[in-house]
């Protein structure tokens, strides 16, 4: 029996956009395009702001650094976090579920992410539990963070649900056992694979 159902948060329940940063850091620093993106996040320690490792100024010093920014650090704030736009199909699902289903989210994500999301939208109220990278150190496909969420929820993987947008995480999913796995893009009608898989009518 499903007991609870695992979502991940971007481009899954909530939209983001970083080609909306990159134009307005555009403006106080040296251009960055769309091709440079990966190599800045890589570089100016992002993925260790995901999983807690460095702090939020210590990745804005980097990041000014490493793009010749020259504005404030609050613009920089939001130039960084000023990238969402809600996905009003996904959140009235969230709430259809959340009727008949525990919902957690699970997300590679920064505390600077969540504090603009959680003052801008309503989207994480739907979630019985948030399970983040930073808090527990851990970044999608890596086991420990579906561990950790599995243990929070107190319930086993085969009783779980998995949703996300990227294939590498779906497939750690499948891997440790759960249930169901939805492999879904922004544009596609989630819905229709809760129905297909009998959790939905």
């Amino acid at each position: 029996m499903i007991k609870v159902i695992f979502f991940d948060l971007g481009q899954t329940v909530i939209r983001f956009d970083w080609g909306r940063a990159l134009m307005t850091m555009a403006q106080n620093s040296a251009p960055v395009g769309a091709q440079d993106l990966e190599h800045v996040l890589k570089n100016s320690g992002y993925f260790e702001l995901e999983t807690g490792t460095i702090s939020t100024e210590q990745f804005y010093s980097s990041l000014s650094k490493l793009t010749g920014y020259t504005g404030t650090l609050e613009h920089l704030d939001l130039i960084f976090c000023d990238i969402f736009s809600p996905m009003p199909d996904r959140e009235k699902l969230l709430h259809e579920l959340a009727g008949k289903f525990k919902l957690a989210a699970i997300s590679n994500t920064n505390a600077p992410h969540i504090a603009f999301v959680e003052r801008h939208f309503k989207v994480l109220d739907a979630f019985h539990e948030k399970i983040y990278s930073f808090d527990v150190r851990s970044r999608k496909p890596d086991r420990a963070i579906y561990e950790a969420a599995l243990s929070k929820m107190g319930v086993t993987a085969a009783e779980s649900v998995f949703i996300d947008d990227r294939i590498e995480n779906c497939e750690a999913a499948r891997a440790l056992g759960f249930q169901h796995v939805f492999d879904v893009q922004p544009n596609e009608d989630l819905r229709e694979q809760f129905v297909s898989c009998g959790l939905l009518e």
